[in-house]
């Protein structure tokens, strides 16, 4: 089958590289495969493309679009190809809460006359209405399993400086981090954006867009990943990081379906998110590392993709 895959950028985060992941290993099961790259300028270089990328399309030439975000709603007008898919990796309206135009995009996209597949239970009952929940995995080659010995006494925080109102608006992870580094703790770090100057003296190391290189490096020394969120569909860092053992201690209301008791610490997004909290409950005894190596490699992508495949052959 001839699928073209939209993707609003190629911007390194988890979301995209999710796309390109499914782009790739569609291309694997024989299907011919195009990445529609709205943005032009956008540039990434972690996930090694078999698949032809293009910035214009012509949907006349395909059997399938998979429409991948509301940035590209407007294709589901077009007559061709009469296959359609919608991929929902996150409720986006809850990113741009304020404007309209945005969220009016949004629930064309929620709502349009075609199968869904999300990646989150909670967001397809959100908006009342049919489809394939399915997760997503990691790339083994990129984040190869690793059970190197570890200090006890690193902490990294993942994207702790918020960048809309869905995620760690109270900056909890900082805060707790803060008092952790007081009892002697060593925080790193790594985000997208500077953090806010306030908070900035935190972390005693922090990397902006860290190289995948970096990332295994500060995934591999670190015993617990601290993440806050308000709400995530499934978010990548936690997967990556349970390749090298870290453990992950969340606080989220929504999301993060993969995350239980088992492999991981969770809370609500609240103040019990804290560092007392964190010392009582998650460390002495990290048990959990060898359950969350298990849980990532038995739900790879190679565990995933041939639910994916048998979705979009239907």
């Amino acid at each position: 089958m001839r699928i073209v895959i939209t993707t609003p950028s190629m911007a390194p985060h988890g979301g995209i590289f999710n796309i390109l992941e499914i782009a790739n290993r569609l291309q694997d099961f024989g299907h011919e495969v195009t990445v529609f790259n709205q943005s032009a300028n956008s540039k990434q270089d972690r996930v090694k493309l078999t698949c032809k990328v293009v910035t214009r399309v012509d949907l006349r030439d395909y059997d399938c679009l998979i429409c991948s975000s509301p940035h590209a709603v407007d294709l589901l007008d077009n007559p061709y190809p009469v296959k359609k898919i919608v991929f929902m990796q996150m409720l986006e309206h809850l990113f741009r809460p304020e404007d309209k135009a945005w969220g009016d995009r949004c629930k064309r996209f929620y709502n349009a006359p075609y199968p869904m597949i999300s990646t989150a239970t909670w967001g397809v009952k959100e908006i009342v209405r049919e489809a394939d929940v399915l997760g997503t995995g990691v790339n083994l080659d990129h984040f190869p399993i690793s059970d190197k010995p570890k200090d006890g006494m690193t902490i990294l925080l993942e994207s702790p400086e918020p960048t809309n109102p869905a995620k760690d608006v109270d900056r909890l992870a900082l805060k707790a981090a803060k008092l952790l580094k007081d009892k002697g703790f060593r925080i790193i770090a790594y985000g997208a954006i500077p953090i806010h100057k306030e908070y900035s003296d935190i972390p005693h190391e922090y990397y902006i867009k860290p190289s995948l290189s970096k990332m295994n490096e500060l995934y591999e020394r670190s015993a617990i990943l601290l993440k806050a969120t308000k709400y995530d569909f499934r978010s990548t860092a936690p997967l990556e990081a349970m390749t090298k053992g870290c453990v992950t201690v969340r606080a989220i209301d929504k999301g993060d379906e993969d995350l239980d008791n088992t492999n991981s610490y969770r809370y609500g997004y609240t103040d019990r998110f804290n560092a007392n909290t964190i010392l009582q409950n998650c460390f002495g005894s990290f048990g959990r590392n060898t359950e969350c190596m298990n849980f990532v490699q038995k739900y790879s992508w190679d565990y995933w993709m041939p639910k994916y495949n048998e979705v979009i052959c239907r």
